[in-house]
C-alpha cells in the first residue's frame, strides 16, 4: 500500500491513497519562538467526515530550541490510553545515519533509520521491514514521482502507528540535521 504526500513537508501535508482519497491529515502550526509546536495527525474517513470531525490518532510535541526531547502521544485503537514515547538523543552522540528507536504500544521494538531513504522496521533479530519513505523527484534526469510512504506487507495492520511515528521521526530528523 502506498500513501502519497500531497505536499512535500511531512509535518504539513495530507496523505492520499492511489485512488485519490485523503486518508490522513497532518497539521503543524507555524513555530513561535520559545513555544513548543504541536503536530496533530488525524485519520480522515468518509463516514467520520459526514458525522463531524476527523479522528485524532496522534500528537507530537517538538522541543523548544534549547531542549532536545520529542514527545509522541498515540491515540490509536490498540494503544493503551495516553500511551506516549519520549525520544531523547544519547548524551554527546549524534548517530550517523540518523536513527530513532522506540517501543510501540504493542510492546514491540521499532526503529526508523535512514539508509538511502527513511526505513521503518522491527528492531529485533528479524529486522522485518515495515515501511519506507520515498522523497519526491522532479523528473529532470529520471521520471518524476510524488513523495510517498510505502507500507510493506508486515505493516498493513500498523498503518496508524507508522504514520504517526513517521511524522515524528521526519521532524526529529529535520531538526537534528538542519537546526
Amino acid at each position: 500500500m502506498e500513501l502519497f504526500l500531497r505536499d512535500n513537508d511531512p509535518t504539513r501535508t495530507r496523505l492520499i491513497n492511489s485512488d485519490g482519497l485523503i486518508l490522513y491529515s497532518i497539521a503543524t502550526p507555524c513555530h513561535m519562538k520559545g513555544k513548543r509546536a504541536r503536530t496533530t495527525v488525524s485519520k480522515l474517513n468518509q463516514k467520520l467526515l459526514d458525522i463531524g470531525e476527523p479522528l485524532t490518532i496522534g500528537t507530537i510535541d517538538y522541543p523548544r530550541a534549547d531542549a532536545d526531547e520529542v514527545d509522541v502521544r498515540f491515540s490509536i485503537d490498540y494503544a493503551p490510553p495516553d500511551y506516549s514515547v519520549a525520544v531523547r538523543p544519547v548524551e554527546g552522540e549524534r548517530t550517523q545515519p540518523p536513527e530513532w528507536a522506540f517501543t510501540g504500544p504493542d510492546n514491540r521494538p521499532y526503529k526508523w533509520q535512514i539508509f538511502m531513504h527513511p526505513f521503518f522496521f522491527l528492531n529485533d533479530n528479524s529486522k522485518t521491514p515495515i515501511a519506507r519513505y520515498r522523497s519526491a523527484k522532479l523528473g529532470i534526469v529520471s521520471r518524476s514521482r510524488r513523495a510517498s510512504l510505502e507500507i510493506l506487507p508486515a505493516g498493513i495492520n500498523l498503518i496508524d502507528l507508522i504514520v504517526v511515528s513517521f511524522v515524528a521521526f521526519m521532524k526529529h530528523y529535520q531538526q537534528t540535521m538542519y537546526p
